[in-house]
């Protein structure tokens, strides 16, 4: 039968039987499995900017909530659909306390295995048209996402201290995702 409402208990794995369907349907990440990606580029460079210090739906919560921005600003999504995802996102962020530079940041971020022709990409949603698609964006939005982490509390303010030694370096190996 029909659509029903799922119960909080039923979600988990109704969501994982979809990211199976979508592994499944596109191996390679190629089309509609970009979807699963959504959060992600943000999401991996915090996780490697804190050397997996972070589990990684903590990290992609918080992706969600940046790369969400990100596509507001472009104007991908409207405002309203941008303030529900904030909504909803909101309650599962925790945020971080290990310390970590912009430069290590911004690194992981061109790093990403979505980028091509030297372009970092985000993964975006439509939903009116039900499709995936990748979006560039440049350094300068880079460091403006990361102030904006920094001002809403997601990361510490590391501008706040001039006492360098005091960074947890992530491993000195970039790593792409």
């Amino acid at each position: 039968g029909g659509c029903r409402r799922r119960t909080v208990e039923d979600r988990p794995a109704h969501h994982v039987r979809l990211g199976v369907l979508h592994v499944d349907a596109d191996p390679f990440d190629k089309g509609q499995r970009t979807c699963l990606n959504f959060g992600h580029t943000i999401g991996h460079a915090l996780e490697s900017c804190t050397n997996y210090q972070i589990n990684h739906g903590q990290a992609v919560a918080i992706g969600i909530a940046a790369e969400s921005r990100l596509l507001n600003h472009a104007q991908h999504i409207d405002d309203t659909t941008y303030r529900n995802l904030s909504d909803m996102i909101q309650p599962l962020i925790t945020p971080i306390d290990t310390l970590f530079t912009f430069e290590d940041f911004l690194q992981y971020c061109l790093n990403d295995k979505k980028n091509h022709s030297g372009k970092t990409h985000i993964s975006g949603i439509s939903i009116s048209n039900r499709s995936t698609y990748l979006h560039a964006i440049n350094q300068e939005q880079i460091r403006d996402t990361f102030t904006w982490l920094q001002q809403r509390g997601y990361i510490p303010n590391t501008t706040k201290t001039h006492n360098h030694t005091q960074y947890k370096k992530a491993n000195s190996s970039r790593q792409t995702h």
